[in-house]
């Protein structure tokens, strides 16, 4: 998270807006569970990583050009694995 959002009172510390977005996270997940919808989530996905200082720019929020490849890895892998129906996948195709 970029300091100048602390520095210019937008929030009152880092761990708060991690804090708090932990907490969006969870009432998404809850809600997700609750309309059996589909949920990706990312936020898992990304934190359980071990590079996360190559996949994210310096300000922690906006993903690196490799992070990008990763996410779209990730969402390809969810859309193929959990929303596209078998009559349309093919055998050949290997998620990275």
């Amino acid at each position: 998270m970029p300091d100048y959002l602390i520095e210019n009172q937008y929030a009152k510390s880092k761990e708060a807006v991690i804090e708090l977005h932990s907490e969006y996270n969870e009432v998404v997940r809850e809600v997700a569970a609750d309309d059996n919808s589909y949920l990706l989530d990312l936020e898992k996905r990304i934190n359980s990583r071990d590079d996360l200082d190559d996949i994210f720019m310096n300000d922690g929020i906006h993903f690196t050009p490799p992070g990008t490849e990763v996410v779209g890895n990730i969402i390809g892998e969810y859309i193929y694995k959990n929303v596209l129906p078998d009559s349309l996948k093919q055998p050949e195709i290997s998620i990275k």
